[in-house]
């Protein structure tokens, strides 16, 4: 059996340093486009959940108040799932001239009470949410 000897210029730690920055690259890209980090922080620190969408992609504030009085029904739901302390509304302020809906409520039973109003969805029927404990 003939041994092989390895190249001078490979070294072990000069390849494993290139695959934990090829590492580091992705994570940092998978971060950057779909923010599983920030997404589970929110979720477990918060019991949030934000869209963490561009300014773009959301509805004009027009678009999305002639939703909301499409479905002021549910809206109303909402509201008195928790009198005071649930409640939605549009947030114009963060996007100029776009809108997303902010969902308020008190605790973690109040939230799967709206969650089945809106059919286990994240948004309010088409329009982006965040979601907030007060």
């Amino acid at each position: 059996m003939k041994h092989t000897r390895k190249p001078r210029w490979f070294k072990p730690e000069v390849a494993i340093l290139g695959v934990v920055l090829l590492a580091a690259l992705l994570g940092w890209q998978i971060e950057r486009r779909y923010r599983p980090l920030h997404r589970l922080y929110d979720q477990v620190r918060y019991e949030a959940y934000n869209h963490y969408l561009p300014c773009e992609a959301l509805p004009t504030a027009k678009e999305a108040e002639a939703i909301l009085a499409d479905h002021a029904e549910a809206a109303e739901r909402i509201r008195q799932t928790d009198p005071g302390y649930t409640d939605i509304v549009l947030d114009t302020e963060r996007c100029p001239g776009r809108a997303d809906a902010v969902i308020t409520y008190f605790d973690r039973d109040d939230r799967r009470v709206i969650e089945a109003i809106l059919s286990y969805r994240v948004d309010f029927f088409g329009i982006p949410a965040r979601w907030r404990r007060s």
